[in-house]
């Protein structure tokens, strides 16, 4: 019986507008990431002038492609990932763009970033839901604006479990007493006037403290909405100050 209770609880259909707005933001995210590797020549950096990969153990097999091939791999993931946005074939877009960035990342593991990685759970996700359901060009056939609650509820799962464990993984020694905050403060835009011991605390521990309450706060309707406005802000001091690629973005 409670086996039946929950299979309906996850089935029961939800709007799937924010599902959609996901799926856009993601996608566009995704476009804009592939852009900078072309407007930045990451491409030939990091995948045609090296003659050496540091493969991941059994995976030697994944290579650059020959010549020119990495231009064109990265102009796919472009294109699928407009696709994706756009809501034309989102499925199919998604699994395109989760076979090609996951074929990208790893193809040598010293270019491993965290978030590169979530982007590959992300896109295999997309694979799976309906998330043209909502803000489509070419909505799959199916009942419009409505998506099982499971399908909402996996992406969800995936993100909280990012602050999780990011919250762990700050409650390490270095962490705790202000590195590498202190390091990173040093080389950041922030005026000199404010690179000081108080403040790498304070963004150590408060980042610490955010990530570790962020998905309870989330969770708990009378908190939702401040804790939301602290995690943009949060974000958005991220992607300003360190400079840390798309992650701020993704997780906005």
């Amino acid at each position: 019986m409670q086996i039946k209770t929950f299979h309906k609880a996850l089935s029961e259909p939800v709007d799937a507008a924010s599902l959609g707005f996901f799926r856009i933001a993601f996608g566009a995210i995704l476009f804009i990431e592939v852009c900078r590797f072309f407007e930045k020549g990451w491409v030939k950096q990091y995948f045609i002038t090296p003659q050496f990969f540091f493969s991941y153990p059994g995976l030697e097999w994944i290579r650059p492609w020959p010549g020119n091939g990495m231009y064109w791999h990265f102009a796919f993931m472009g294109v699928a990932a407009l696709l994706l946005m756009l809501g034309i074939g989102s499925r199919i877009a998604a699994a395109a763009l989760c076979l090609s960035f996951t074929y990208m990342f790893l193809i040598d593991r010293t270019h491993y970033l965290n978030h590169f990685y979530l982007i590959c759970l992300l896109a295999f996700q997309f694979s799976v839901v309906d998330a043209d359901r909502a803000f489509a060009i070419l909505p799959q056939a199916g009942p419009r604006s409505c998506i099982p609650r499971w399908q909402l509820l996996w992406p969800q799962f995936q993100l909280a479990v990012v602050y999780f464990f990011g919250g762990l993984a700050k409650l390490s020694p270095d962490w705790l007493a202000g590195e590498p905050m202190r390091l990173w403060l040093s080389a950041s835009a922030l005026a000199p006037g404010w690179k000081t011991n108080w403040l790498a605390y304070t963004l150590s521990y408060g980042g610490l403290v955010l990530d570790l309450f962020a998905v309870p706060l989330l969770l708990w309707r009378r908190s939702r909405m401040p804790a939301a406005a602290l995690l943009a802000g949060f974000h958005l001091f991220n992607a300003y100050f360190f400079r840390i690629g798309v992650f701020p973005w993704l997780m906005l």
